[in-house]
């Protein structure tokens, strides 16, 4: 069990020095709908609803990222159609002198089915998108860690 925990941490320390946690898309087509995702990922704040890991692939979230500080969670991202957008620090902040919002850019590419978002922020880099759509958001990154692949999901809401 030692070795399962210091495997999913040493997981989660990779991830994030790859300076990556995610969000995501679900047109229920193969992308190219630029119009309907900007629309989505742009009409509301997206908030944290849970990121870690999955081992087979998938689009759950397996194994819950206990890294993730309670003043991380309360975040939220605004998307503008523009391609600016603002991530709010929420009621709670991990650093008291943290700026309250802080700017950051955002394209989509490959056919939408790729996001990717340049900031100082937790969400940082290209992201896959498995699902955009007006209520849901989420998005992956896949790595791998001592030759076996793993999928870094991360999954957003409003």
């Amino acid at each position: 069990m030692q070795k399962k925990a210091l495997i999913v941490s040493l997981l989660i320390s990779l991830v994030l020095s790859l300076a990556f946690v995610a969000c995501s898309k679900s047109s229920s087509s193969t992308g190219g709908n630029t119009n309907a995702d900007s629309v989505n990922i742009s009409k509301a704040a997206w908030k944290l609803s849970t990121s870690g890991f999955n081992l087979s692939g998938g689009a759950t979230v397996t194994i819950v990222d206990t890294s993730v500080k309670p003043c991380q969670k309360d975040n939220t991202y605004s998307f503008n159609a523009n391609g600016s957008g603002t991530m709010d620090e929420g009621a709670t902040k991990c650093n008291v002198s943290d700026p309250q919002t802080q700017p950051f850019t955002w394209s989509f590419s490959a056919r939408d089915t790729v996001l990717h978002i340049h900031s100082n922020t937790i969400l940082n880099g290209d992201l896959n998108i498995y699902t955009l759509s007006a209520t849901s958001f989420v998005v992956f990154k896949d790595t791998s860690f001592l030759s076996q692949p793993i999928r870094y999901v991360v999954i957003m809401q409003h």
